[in-house]
């Protein structure tokens, strides 16, 4: 579904701990700067589509430009950043 519309899935990034310190524990934005360098994502023109608000902090803080708080069934909201 997401291929016919040009969208497709490069990596998946996820904290292997489930500890609040741990660099990779969202809202921290290190796994979204790894992905980014790895494969020269422009934040500001990405979208990051998240359930919890956790994620949405991770987005402001790496820059992303669109955040979407999504519960698994729909769309909550969607805001621009910055």
């Amino acid at each position: 579904m997401l291929l016919a519309e040009g969208v497709w899935i490069d990596a998946f990034f996820y904290c292997p701990s489930s500890e609040n310190r741990h660099p990779d524990r969202k809202p921290n934005p290190a796994m979204l700067f790894r992905a980014g360098e790895r494969y020269a994502i422009d934040m500001k023109r990405s979208v990051l589509i998240g359930d919890k608000e956790s994620d949405i902090e991770a987005g402001r803080r790496a820059g992303v430009g669109t955040l979407i708080l999504f519960d698994g069934i729909r769309f909550i909201r969607q805001a621009k950043n910055g």
